[in-house]
């Protein structure tokens, strides 16, 4: 193979060596979770192990602002919102270790708003931004914009923009908002006139108003939780759990209800389970619930619940495995605690018996999960073999600033490093590799 033209530097060969010759890493054995508390707070790391045994791993140096994480689903960064007008881009090391990686801001006056939707292949970042210059009521005081992260974990908007007719008054317009790849990436927006709203965004982030309104039956004031393949949603308002469907041509349907007969459901407390089999959810009581779902027959019925001791609970969250719940939430006693819940198959809840008492109660809380494992390191298309056409693959696909983050595979045969990103040492580490140096 003739020389590359580009430079190597002198310690990369050592690195090629000792690449090739580490082995694939096991499974990590403890879970681990991020949260993090109201307003100004930093970001925490916690771990969980198969007791259900629960530790505080870490928490940034950096804080934050606002009450909703965004975790990549390959578990290599985490997005979230900082006063006054900044998206923060955390990077996952060893260990749930965060470290902040990146910020982006839209250009003066226009500020970020508290919420951000990241799609499903970490694609797209939805943001809401607001020009404070501009009176109140005006149809150009708000817009949505969507935003790209690439593979050195940088985050740049798209260009794109979109004005809800009509403008928006966010004393009266919670909005939340959420994203699916369906055609590819369909946008689920809940309006304060109690209905839902359907965008269409496409790979390069523009967006489009499909005009498509749903009715929905109260307020939906919970975020919503999308289904792995992107097919489902769920949100609720008041008491009731709302099922939307969302069809491979972007078209949604509300497809059905379900009323716990309790009190409301709390904040961040309704995820659909890894298998698709239950639905979790925390009403504001001293309870987890199990409840039944299915593809075909849809909501069904409250299958199990587990009391926590708690009350007001805020934030919930389930591992990868769907065999544990992590719930925070406030005693009786006014204290804050973590509580650890055990999930069966068959959606039987046991608490562990295992607490995290702390000081503060988290607004939002999400499983971090693990990053794929290289199948074979340097084969950045995928083809089964590492060949001159992964080097032209990471030039065309990985190395461009404007060129969206790699899909999970791809980038865990890209990041022959693994630093978490795709960069020029990674390029020059596979050149390494083909040249046998």
């Amino acid at each position: 193979m003739p020389s590359p033209p580009f430079p190597l530097r002198a310690p990369m060969a050592r690195k090629v060596v000792a690449l090739l010759a580490l082995s694939v890493a096991s499974a990590q054995a403890e879970d681990r979770f991020v949260g993090v508390a109201f307003n100004t707070s930093p970001l925490f790391t916690y771990s969980v192990n198969s007791s259900g045994e629960i530790a505080l791993e870490s928490q940034t140096a950096q804080t934050t602002f606002g009450e909703l994480i965004r975790v990549d689903p390959g578990g290599r960064f985490v997005v979230t919102f900082r006063s006054p007008d900044e998206l923060d881009l955390w990077r996952i090391g060893v260990g749930g270790l965060l470290t902040l990686e990146a910020s982006a801001e839209p250009e003066a006056p226009r500020e970020l708003t508290q919420d951000v939707a990241l799609s499903p292949d970490s694609r797209i970042l939805l943001a809401l931004t607001g020009d404070p210059t501009l009176p109140r009521g005006d149809p150009l005081r708000f817009d949505f914009r969507t935003f790209h992260v690439n593979n050195r974990l940088e985050m740049d908007w798209s260009g794109a923009s979109w004005a809800p007719p009509g403008g928006l008054n966010l004393s009266f317009d919670p909005f939340l908002w959420a994203i699916s790849e369906r055609l590819p990436y369909t946008a689920l927006l809940s309006l304060s006139s109690q209905q839902l709203a359907v965008l269409s965004i496409s790979a390069t982030g523009e967006i489009t108003d499909t005009g498509q309104r749903l009715a929905t039956p109260g307020l939906l004031n919970v975020p919503f939780d999308i289904s792995p393949d992107g097919r489902w949603a769920i949100s609720g308002g008041n008491t009731d759990v709302v099922l939307f469907e969302i069809h491979p041509d972007g078209t949604v349907t509300l497809e059905d209800t379900f009323d716990p007969n309790g009190p409301a459901i709390g904040p961040n407390c309704l995820r659909f389970t890894p298998n698709l089999n239950q639905i979790l959810i925390a009403p504001l009581v001293d309870t987890v619930e199990s409840l039944a779902f299915d593809e075909t027959t849809l909501l069904g019925s409250v299958i199990d619940s587990a009391e926590t001791g708690f009350g007001l609970p805020e934030a919930l969250a389930v591992n990868a495995a769907g065999t544990m719940v992590l719930v925070d939430d406030q005693t009786a006693g006014g204290q804050f605690s973590l509580a650890s819940v055990f999930l069966r198959p068959d959606g039987t809840l046991t608490p562990t018996g295992h607490t995290l008492p702390k000081g503060f109660k988290l607004a939002d809380l999400q499983f971090i999960p693990p990053r794929a494992l290289p199948s074979l390191p340097g084969d950045a298309n995928l083809d089964g073999v590492v060949d001159a056409a992964d080097i032209v693959f990471l030039v065309n696909e990985a190395l461009p600033d404007d060129k969206p983050i790699l899909y999970p595979p791809n980038f865990a045969n890209a990041d022959l490093d693994q630093d978490v990103d795709v960069d020029q040492d990674d390029l020059e580490a596979l050149v390494q590799l083909l040249v046998g140096e």
